[in-house]
């Protein structure tokens, strides 16, 4: 519907009452109506004078739905209202697992050697994807299924690339067997030292093949 030169559109709904921006359009209309009747009653000002003011009821009395209204999430498009880190390259999204694309991170039990004392790396990578994500939106959009048919995808924070993130920050390694996106920030967290980078480890691939009981 045109109102004032701007197209209003109403999301449909299963419930048979009228939505708040359905009743809009019918008291807009019957406003309309009205304002033309009394416009060719009386005179022109005086017209005019109450198209103003019915339309400033209307518009007062009925509050516009907003854009969100109706709006559907696209099929490769993951959200949820419950988000949380099974593990350093793993989100559930309100029971749902997802894997993040391009990244390998070490696996819960995994564990790392800092100069002669062990580092439990699978937790710490677990535990800085959950403080990245506390309080957050995160989204993602789905590339691929891997072989236990979960969900591959690449998560945003915001406009912060997850699987970039925790690349650079030394939590997770490229995923070379699979893909090449983030090898360029793996190189810069090795040079640097970062996370896993400042420890003796063993690929998380490489170490799920030595302890297939935990493979996940």
């Amino acid at each position: 519907m045109d109102v004032g030169g701007q197209t209003i559109l109403c999301a449909s709904a299963a419930s048979t009452q009228p939505s708040n921006c359905e009743t809009f359009h019918m008291r807009t209309r019957t406003a309309i109506r009205l304002a033309s009747i009394a416009l060719s009653r009386s005179h022109h000002r005086r017209g005019w004078l109450i198209i103003s003011c019915l339309a400033a009821i209307v518009a007062a009395a009925v509050e516009l739905p907003p854009r969100s209204v109706g709006q559907t999430v696209p099929p490769d498009q993951i959200r949820g209202v419950t988000v949380t880190a099974v593990d350093g390259d793993t989100l559930k999204f309100d029971g749902t697992r997802v894997r993040i694309h391009g990244i390998d991170a070490p696996e819960r039990k995994q564990m790392c050697v800092r100069g002669t004392i062990p580092y439990a790396c699978g937790e710490a990578a677990a535990t800085a994807l959950a403080k990245l994500i506390q309080g957050g939106r995160p989204e993602c959009r789905i590339v691929d299924h891997d072989k236990y048919r979960r969900p591959v995808a690449i998560c945003y924070l915001g406009q912060l690339d997850i699987g970039r993130w925790l690349v650079l920050n030394g939590m997770a390694v490229a995923d070379r067997n699979y893909a090449r996106d983030y090898v360029g920030e793996e190189k810069a967290a090795a040079a640097a030292g970062r996370g896993i980078w400042s420890t003796k480890f063993v690929d998380p691939w490489i170490w799920r093949q030595q302890h297939s009981a935990d493979k996940s």
